[in-house]
């Protein structure tokens, strides 16, 4: 009887943790400070390659120019990290919600009004995004600093 209680419970437990280590929504996988933090911890076990291929993605798409050549550029850059290096971790998550997020954002842009609750949604998930990028790109300055010392 207290076997069946313990293997219910581990079995509910691991339950648990799956559906933890699963994406969400875009939105929620934008918002989720645990998953920002972990993507930054991907990015300080990066090997030199992997890394040089993330701080490209990330300069390609920096979004101070919204120009077709830019996007292009961009997805072009997403996606040859993604099919190098996606396994599943938290950065991989991020990367995969990033450039959706930014479409997003541009697209309530162009229709939430001033003094809005929607306008003040919208300057919230920009400075979400410009967080999540500032941290990112400071891991990935932490590692490369690192591994340029090493060789």
């Amino acid at each position: 009887m207290n076997h069946r209680y313990t293997a219910v419970i581990l079995s509910a437990f691991l339950l648990s943790l799956s559906a933890v280590a699963q994406a969400g929504t875009p939105l929620q996988d934008f918002n989720d400070d645990d998953l920002l933090v972990s993507a930054g911890s991907d990015v300080l076990k990066m090997d030199l390659e992997e890394l040089e291929s993330f701080i490209a993605f990330l300069a390609a798409c920096n979004n101070d120019e919204s120009s077709e050549a830019a996007t292009a550029l961009c997805g072009k850059d997403r996606e040859a990290y993604l099919i190098k290096y996606d396994r599943g971790r938290a950065v991989d998550r991020i990367v995969r919600v990033h450039t959706f997020m930014w479409k997003y954002i541009d697209a309530q842009d162009k229709v939430a009004k001033a003094n809005t609750p929607k306008r003040t949604d919208l300057g919230k998930l920009i400075m979400r995004y410009v967080d999540m990028r500032s941290k990112l790109a400071a891991a990935s300055t932490m590692r490369y600093q690192v591994l340029k010392k090493v060789r």
